[in-house]
C-alpha cells in the first residue's frame, strides 16, 4: 500500500514538473525553420495556418484552440499534453505524427472534458501517462 501512494505521489510531482516545464519553456522564443520547430509549441486560434506546415517539434506541444489539425506533423521530441483544466481543445487530428516522447493526459473529474476526439493513426511510438487529479483518493483506505 506504501509503495503504490509513493508512486502515485512520485507521478503526481512528474506531472507537476513537465506542466511548469512547458509553462516556463513556452514563454521562450521558439525558432521554425524549414518545417522545424526547435523548442516548444503552443497551438493558438491565431497560428492554426502555422501549426499546419510544421513537421517536427523538438520540445513540447500544447494546445489553446478548439480544433487542431496538422497533417505534417511527424515527431514530437518531448511530449504532447492534453490537460482538461487549461484546454478548450475539441478535436485533434495528426495524421502522420509516428513518434512523440510521452503523451501526458491530466484529466480533473470536476472540469468537464472537451475532447471528442484524437486522431493519431500513425503513432508507432510513445509513452502514455494518464492522470487523474483526484486519484490519490483511490488509497485512502
Amino acid at each position: 500500500m506504501l509503495n503504490k501512494k509513493l508512486t502515485c505521489i512520485l507521478l503526481l510531482i512528474f506531472v507537476f514538473l513537465n506542466v511548469l516545464c512547458i509553462t516556463v519553456l513556452a514563454a521562450e522564443e521558439t525558432k521554425i525553420k524549414n518545417g522545424v520547430v526547435y523548442g516548444n509549441y503552443m497551438v493558438t486560434e491565431e497560428n492554426v495556418e502555422e501549426a499546419e506546415k510544421i513537421k517536427i517539434i523538438k520540445g513540447y506541444l500544447g494546445f489553446k484552440a478548439r480544433e487542431i489539425d496538422m497533417p505534417n506533423l511527424e515527431k514530437i521530441g518531448k511530449a504532447l499534453f492534453i490537460i482538461n483544466q487549461s484546454s478548450k481543445v475539441e478535436k485533434i487530428n495528426l495524421p502522420k505524427l509516428k513518434e512523440m516522447g510521452h503523451l501526458l493526459i491530466s484529466y480533473n473529474i470536476n472540469v468537464p472534458v472537451n475532447l471528442e476526439e484524437l486522431y493519431l493513426p500513425s503513432l508507432k511510438k510513445s509513452k502514455m501517462e494518464y492522470v487523474l487529479d483526484m486519484f490519490l483518493k483511490l488509497f485512502k483506505n
